[in-house]
């Protein structure tokens, strides 16, 4: 009985040992790493699809880093999208149980490739310089195109100001290539022409009446303004004005301001008519002091009249530019402006007038003869008026006296006849510029 229960034993360890020895392999794989990487296209955002060619692994861990998925398990992974530029490393960790190995593999992912740019110009009308700001992505080289500009081509990335002489419509043409593809954009400007105001006076008479007609030489406006100050019409919008009419001699502005809708810039031109003819008055007399509201002791040279002192208004007072002051021994002509601190009644809206009473200490040469040989203006034109605060005596006569009033017409006084005291008068012929 016990030999037959050692045999059953033996028999049952032997078969244990056998059906453990069996389970192992003998011979296992060997683990070898590898796998191959497929880029759908060098630049961002990219696809990556994986062979695995590795053998004798049980188990895979995959690493994505910067991808989509960042990770994987599985034996051949699907598809991983890369979005961004940039260097990326893949790594496989894979087992067996008996042990593991690792693997990387590197690769890089450049920017899409992208032609863009911006301008920005120093004026709407030329002349001008262009300005560009580079906005293309992945490219290495570049070739700029600007017709009709000073340079007219570019190999930089960033090219310098480019300089446009002359109005018209251009083209910027930018190619970018990263060594396998190309890209191209163009952008079109235009400039207008440069922005000027110039213009041309033409006036038919050197006196008025008068009138100017006008020649427009400014470019590149979309506006004008005109102001014609003191003629008729006083202003304009057109382009080509109509004939101008001035009245009166006088110096004169013409101001022209034109735009572009984006600047405005103006210009301003000056003329006069002046007329060479004079004015001739005779036998004016003027009283004293004491007749100044009998005689009259202010005269105009606009209305050619004497004036009594009842008669003077702030209508007329601007007009009156000859007063006489005869008083204490003194008799000299007094700016309106001054006339009541002699004792006349005062002038209003009083203007001044600048008188020589005393011609033997001016070293003004103007003589009686002088005067009476007077047709024109050509004697007075060329005079410095200067007040010189004097009076005149009583001998000597005919006595000249020469003034410049507050229109800055100049004239002479020819003294014929005085008669002393405040209610004396005096009594001259007296010429004036038109």
């Amino acid at each position: 009985m016990f030999k037959k229960s050692i045999y059953y034993l033996a028999i049952l360890f032997s078969s244990v040992f056998f059906l453990s020895c069996s389970e192992e392999d003998p011979n296992p794989e060997e683990l070898e790493v590898d796998f191959e990487i497929t880029l759908d296209k060098e630049t961002a955002p990219a696809q990556v699809t994986i062979t695995n060619n590795t053998t004798g692994a049980t188990s895979y861990e995959w690493d994505f880093t910067g991808g989509d998925p960042v990770s994987s398990t599985k034996q051949n992974p699907e598809t991983i999208t890369y979005s961004e530029a940039g260097d990326y490393t893949i790594i496989l960790d894979a087992s067996n149980g008996s042990g593991s190995k690792k693997v990387s593999k590197n690769f890089s992912l450049s920017a899409a490739l992208t032609a863009d740019f911006e301008i920005s110009l120093s004026s709407e009308s030329a002349p001008a310089e262009v300005n560009i700001t580079n906005n293309s992505t992945g490219a290495s080289t570049y070739n700029w195109t600007f017709e009709g500009a000073d340079p007219a081509n570019s190999t930089e990335e960033t090219p310098a100001a480019i300089y446009y002489a002359n109005k018209g419509e251009y083209t910027i043409n930018l190619e970018v290539s990263n060594g396998t593809d190309t890209e191209t954009l163009s952008k079109t400007f235009s400039l207008s022409e440069q922005l000027t105001a110039d213009f041309e006076i033409s006036v038919n008479s050197d006196q008025a009446p008068a009138e100017v007609t006008i020649t427009n030489n400014s470019t590149g406006a979309t506006s004008y303004n005109w102001t014609f100050t003191g003629g008729d019409p006083a202003s304009s919008t057109n382009e080509n004005p109509s004939v101008v009419n001035y009245a009166e001699n006088g110096e004169y502005t013409i101001e022209l301001a034109v735009s572009n809708g984006t600047e405005t810039i103006s210009n301003t031109k000056v003329f006069t008519l002046q007329t060479t003819e004079i004015t001739t008055y005779q036998n004016i007399t003027l009283g004293g002091v004491d007749v100044e509201s009998t005689v009259g002791s202010v005269f105009s040279t606009t209305s050619g009249t004497v004036i009594k002192s009842g008669n003077i208004t702030a209508e007329n007072g601007a007009s009156i530019d000859i007063p006489f002051i005869q008083i204490s021994g003194l008799r000299f002509f007094e700016t309106p402006q001054d006339v009541s601190g002699w004792g006349l009644t005062e002038i209003p809206n009083a203007t001044e007038t600048k008188f020589i009473n005393y011609m033997e200490s001016s070293s003004i040469n103007f003589t009686v003869e002088t005067f009476d040989a007077m047709t024109d203006d050509s004697s007075l034109r060329d005079l410095t008026i200067e007040a010189d605060n004097e009076s005149f005596p009583t001998g000597g006569l005919p006595r000249i006296v020469l003034f410049e009033n507050a229109q800055g017409k100049k004239g002479a006084i020819k003294i014929t006849d005085i008669v002393s005291g405040p209610s004396g008068s005096i009594t001259f012929d007296l010429k004036v510029q038109k």
